[in-house]
C-alpha cells in the first residue's frame, strides 16, 4: 500500500492505493471553499496529475500527460483540480 499526501496552492490531494485493484482511491479537496471530490484513478493518471501538479505546465512532456489526466478530470469541479 502506498499513501500520498499532496498539497498545491489551495488544492490537498490525498489518496491511496489499492494493490488489489490497482487504483488509486482519495479525494481532492480546495482548502478555501471545502469542496472536495472522491476519485479512483490508474496509475497513469495518478502519476500525470501528481507530475502536471508539481512542475506545472511549462515542460516538454506536458502535453502528452494532459491527454492521460483530463478524461480523468472532466467532471470535476474546477477548485478541486490539482493541475493547471
Amino acid at each position: 500500500m502506498i499513501k500520498i499526501c499532496l498539497v498545491l496552492e489551495d488544492t490537498k490531494l490525498e489518496a491511496e492505493r489499492d494493490n488489489d485493484t490497482a487504483l488509486w482511491n482519495g479525494t481532492s479537496s480546495d482548502v478555501l471553499t471545502g469542496k472536495k471530490q472522491d476519485f479512483s484513478l490508474t496509475d497513469d493518471q495518478m502519476s500525470a496529475i501528481v507530475f502536471l501538479g508539481m512542475a506545472g505546465d511549462e515542460k516538454p512532456e506536458a502535453e502528452a500527460l494532459y491527454r492521460i489526466a483530463e478524461p480523468a478530470l472532466k467532471n470535476w469541479p474546477i477548485e478541486c483540480r490539482p493541475i493547471p
